[in-house]
């Protein structure tokens, strides 16, 4: 090998000056791999499957016991949810499975954070599950709308429900209205001020006519004494713990 120190200084400087070009190339080229593997990854975490393991949870209030599982992958929400009755209330639910439609039951899937902050909903569409003895053993949706975007459901470790659920006190023999003008009294069973929708004891289900007035359920509970004076299915419902009146019209 020639030694470096016999080699002329402008030499030396041409071999520098040759060599310079190759190293910024090998430099760029090595920035250029190293973002194009930051790019794969990003990619392929935005892409990635998420699944939330929710535990199954009682809902003391409507006698049933839930259980949903969750995934988001082709770009979307896909959820199983299962409502079964609590060994006490099997009476209960296999009337209420017998008396109404499951379409009628309106519930609301609410996903939250850690700290219980809602973060999107899903409202699911039910059927009914019919067991080995013929009879409903659970309500089933893996189907329904939601609000869910991506990083919203992946920050969701948490979930809860939401709606009405009829008891077995409701009347078997279906809903009946006061004559034209007359007032009669009944029983709120639930009442959603999203969607205007009133559920009564024996009067049956109203849909309030006036957006304005959607917010008045909110106070509302269940189990409110209500008077309702209707003409035609157009009625007027008031709450006599609040006495707040909406105007609806029988479903």
């Amino acid at each position: 090998m020639q030694d470096s120190s016999l080699i002329p200084p402008h030499k030396v400087e041409y071999i520098v000056a040759k060599n310079r070009p190759r190293k910024w190339f090998l430099t760029l080229t090595a920035l250029a791999i190293i973002l194009a593997i930051a790019y794969i990854f990003a990619v392929y975490q935005s892409m990635r499957d998420v699944t939330q393991n929710y535990p199954d949870k009682p809902f003391q209030a409507l006698g049933l016991k839930g259980s949903l599982k969750a995934k988001w992958f082709d770009n979307s929400l896909h959820f199983q949810f299962i409502l079964t009755p609590l060994p006490d209330e099997l009476e209960r639910f296999l009337a209420v499975m017998q008396r109404d439609k499951a379409r009628d039951f309106k519930f609301k899937i609410q996903l939250s954070d850690g700290e219980g902050y809602e973060l999107c909903s899903i409202t699911p569409v039910l059927h009914r599950h019919i067991g080995l003895d013929g009879k409903p053993d659970s309500l089933e949706a893996d189907e329904g709308l939601s609000t869910c975007m991506k990083d919203q459901f992946k920050k969701a470790i948490k979930w809860s429900i939401s709606g009405h659920y009829p008891s077995i006190s409701d009347s078997l023999e279906g809903a009946t209205t006061p004559n034209d003008n007359q007032t009669a009294s009944t029983r709120l069973t639930g009442s959603d001020f999203l969607t205007g929708e009133v559920e009564t004891l024996n009067r049956g289900s109203f849909q309030v006519t006036k957006k304005a007035e959607f917010f008045t359920l909110g106070h509302w509970k269940p189990a409110d004494d209500i008077s309702l004076t209707c003409n035609n299915k157009q009625c007027v419902l008031t709450d006599l713990r609040t006495d707040e009146s909406v105007h609806a019209m029988l479903k």
